[in-house]
Parts: structure tokens; C-alpha cells; sequence
């Protein structure tokens, strides 16, 4: 069945092509009070850099090193993703404050924060549809946007960085919560870049700080939650399970954005879309240590299934799950989509070999978006496409092969028979 599925989205990037050149005819020129959100703003940093894989590639696991992984997942492809570039055409049309069509549109600057953060942060995210998009942007989510980005909570929680957030831009209550959803992240102006190990490596070839939000699913729900914030201010219920407290949204079109939902409110209260990290953090698995595995029901410690195999990369090199710092390890995002490895993360001489190395293969779900990308890149209308080579291909192969195993272990089936009934239990 996910191979006929597969199949049957052969045509899809022609006909997402054409979405995507309707979207450009509805860009909004610049982005309505509405849609903006607090964090790191347009011009308030520099360019992200393009050369990582010159030290953090070739070294002697592949699989394992950074750039390859990188490399093949859609991190690095959410640029070129022909979805992505459908379903901005259609935000495009969804948020029209007037007949005037210079005013129409805007909410695709909230689709190109996330998808696109260097062409964002770089002020290319007007107009709203991406047309201002360049060559330089095609690397996606890339290295330093995840390794420039600091916890947005009160007060400056690595000391030497700098958190780049102006009011009334700020992302946090100001008292302890910080604002994860909807890419309101905070970036490093100091440029240090940050990482889960305690201690800079004396390796390096630029400076490198310890950061424990790099080992967190709150760095993860930066992106992995998303809300609506035109919905969270505007709308009757403001897309929110719970009624928001008087005075924290305006409801005006067009209204000081201090004044808006996004601004006063944490990302999960208002305007639902996805609630990835919120399901997370919401279920046990926040608070529970990869070593206590074995408390677990049994029927969650199926052999072969995504929690097991998350276990033993993490246990098995040295039968302790936890971080070689002796930091504990939980059961949060990157425990599974950047599982442990024992390799080297750099291919320069000293580089130390970490049995904790996490594999930036940030496997997902997605099986066929790899298709999709070659079909377009083969028919010339691929959004940054022109030729994507061998050290491109080969990777994304590789990262369908680890998605559908992603996809087989994320649940179990079980049928018994009872009397005349067939009884089917699934366990995600």
C-alpha cells in the first residue's frame, strides 16, 4: 500500500507546480502586524554559513557524520519540498483583510520562518509568498539556524551568547516560560556555535559553547508546534481550547502586534494547527530516562519497535543510556529521530570518538517527498533545483530507506480470534 501510494504521487509535481505559481500571484508585499510573532527578527543577525560539511563530512562513519545525514533529510530539503510550496499557495489566499489585493495574503511568512529561516532572517520573506527567495536559500533548515538558536526563557541561560530578541519582539512571559511553537526562535548574535556536550571541543575551527537545551524537546517544539497567530488573535474562539485571558489579544486587524495573541500568550493556547512537542510533552515519555526502559509496559517494549531501538543506540555501547557527561538521558525527540551513535562528528585529527554522537539523520516520516524532489529536479521544475547531484541523491535515498523502517517500528499489530470476531489491537 505505501508503494502504490508512492506511485500515485508521481504527478503530484507537476500539479504542484502550478500551485505554487498561483501563490506568487497573492503574496502579500510585506507582512501584515497579523502575522508577525515574537523572536529574532529580519536583519537583527547575519547570514547563516554555507561551508559545515568541509569539517563535519568525510570522516569514517559516514552513516553517522552530520553532513550525510543532514544531507538526505527534509530538514535540509524543506526549501525544495514541492508540498511545502502547495500549501503556501494556499495560505496565501486564506488570511484577505480587504479587496485591495496588495493587502491580501500574508501568512506565508509564518510558513517561510520555518521552512526557510536564513531567507527569513535575511528579509526575503517579503513579499509573503517567497518569490524573493534566492539560490542561497536552497539548504532549508540548515546547520547554524539549530546551532545559533538559544532557549528563549528568562534570563540568558549560556553564558557568553547573546539572545537576540527586542521588544515588544520577546520571546517569553518574562518570568520563566519561554514561547516553543510557530518558529519563534531565538538566535545567537555572538555567534558561538551551540551544542549538547558540556565542554567546547578544542577541536573545533570556530567557537563552540555547551548548551542543555540542545539536548531538550523544547528546542525541537521551537518548529514542531505550530499555531496560527491571525487565527489566535482574530477569530471568535481564537482556535484555542481554553478561552484566553481578557486583554492578552486585540481582535483588531491591522492592531500593534504588542498587543496581539502570539504576543501575550504561549504558542499551545491559541490558534491549533499541530501540537507535535505539546502530545509529547504531555505524555509520559517526557520525564522518563531511557535507562528505565524496562518499566514501560510490555507492550511498548516490543522488540524491533521505535522505542526499542531507541534504547539500545542509547544503552548499548556502554549498557548505560545516559549522556558519556553523565548527564540523564529521556525519551524526548531527538532520543529518536537523532539517535545515539559511537563515531566521530568531525574529520579533523584530535576529533574525540563520542559513543553519544546523535545522528543528524533527523528521520521523519517522509518516504515519497524524496521522489517528488527528483521527478521535479528531472523536469526542470524544481524550486531550487537545476541538477541536484550524486552527494545529494545518494543521501536522500538513504533517508527514505530509514523512513519507512522509521514508519514499520513506530507501531505493532496483534489479531486474536474470539469466537466468530477478529480482535485487532494497534499500538502506536
Amino acid at each position: 500500500m505505501l508503494r502504490k501510494a508512492t506511485q500515485g504521487w508521481r504527478i503530484a509535481p507537476w500539479v504542484l507546480g502550478s500551485a505554487v505559481l498561483l501563490g506568487w500571484a497573492l503574496g502579500a508585499v510585506t507582512v501584515p502586524p497579523d502575522v508577525k510573532m515574537p523572536g529574532t527578527q529580519p536583519g537583527e543577525v547575519a547570514s547563516f554559513a554555507t561551508n559545515c560539511d568541509s569539517c563535519h563530512s568525510g570522516t569514517d562513519n559516514p552513516e553517522f557524520e552530520p553532513s550525510h545525514g543532514w544531507k538526505g533529510s527534509m530538514m535540509s530539503h524543506s526549501m525544495r519540498d514541492p508540498l511545502f510550496w502547495a500549501t503556501l499557495a494556499v495560505a496565501e489566499q486564506d488570511f484577505l483583510p480587504g479587496s485591495d489585493p496588495s493587502l491580501r495574503g500574508g501568512v506565508g511568512d509564518m510558513c517561510l520562518r520555518c521552512h526557510g529561516p536564513n531567507g527569513w532572517l535575511g528579509g526575503r520573506s517579503e513579499p509573503t509568498d517567497g518569490s524573493a527567495y534566492t539560490g542561497t536559500d536552497d539548504r532549508g533548515v540548515e546547520c547554524e539556524h539549530c546551532h545559533l538558536m538559544v532557549d528563549p526563557d528568562p534570563p540568558v541561560n549560556v553564558a557568553g551568547t547573546v539572545e537576540v530578541q527586542t521588544a515588544p519582539f520577546i520571546a517569553n512571559d518574562g518570568v520563566s516560560e519561554g514561547y516553543y511553537g510557530t518558529a519563534q526562535y531565538v538566535i545567537n548574535g555572538e555567534g558561538s556555535r551551540l551544542g549538547p556536550y558540556a565542554e567546547g571541543d578544542e577541536t573545533a575551527n570556530h567557537p563552540a559553547l555547551g548548551s542543555a537545551f540542545h539536548r531538550s524537546g523544547e528546542m525541537c517544539g521551537t518548529c514542531h508546534d505550530v499555531s496560527n497567530p491571525v487565527v489566535g488573535d482574530l477569530a471568535h474562539n481564537h482556535g484555542a481550547m481554553l478561552p484566553l485571558p481578557a486583554g492578552s489579544y486585540s481582535g483588531v486587524v491591522g492592531g500593534a502586534v504588542a498587543d496581539k495573541a502570539a504576543f501575550n500568550n504561549p504558542p499551545y493556547a491559541y490558534g491549533v494547527v499541530e501540537r507535535t512537542y505539546s502530545e509529547w510533552k504531555a505524555s509520559a515519555l517526557d520525564t522518563l530516562r531511557v535507562n528505565d526502559f524496562g518499566t514501560l509496559p510490555v507492550d511498548l517494549q516490543v522488540a524491533g519497535g521505535s522505542l526499542d531501538v531507541a534504547y539500545h543506540r542509547a544503552y548499548d555501547a556502554r549498557s548505560n543510556a545516559d549522556f558519556e557527561d553523565g548527564t540523564p538521558r529521556y525519551f524526548t525527540c531527538q532520543t529518536c529521530h537523532m539517535s545515539a551513535a559511537t563515531g566521530e562528528g568531525c574529520n579533523k585529527n584530535g576529533t574525540p570518538i563520542r559513543t553519544d554522537l546523535g545522528r543528524h539523520d533527523l528521520t521523519g516520516g517522509s518516504y515519497w517527498i524524496q521522489d517528488a524532489i527528483n521527478y521535479q529536479d528531472a523536469n526542470g521544475t524544481l524550486r531550487f533545483g537545476g541538477g541536484l547531484d550524486q552527494d545529494t541523491r545518494d543521501p536522500m535515498a538513504d533517508s527514505q530507506l530509514r523512513a519507512i523502517a522509521m514508519l514499520e517500528s513506530a507501531a505493532s499489530l496483534e489479531g486474536t480470534q474470539s469466537g466468530s470476531d477478529l480482535v485487532v489491537r494497534v499500538t502506536n
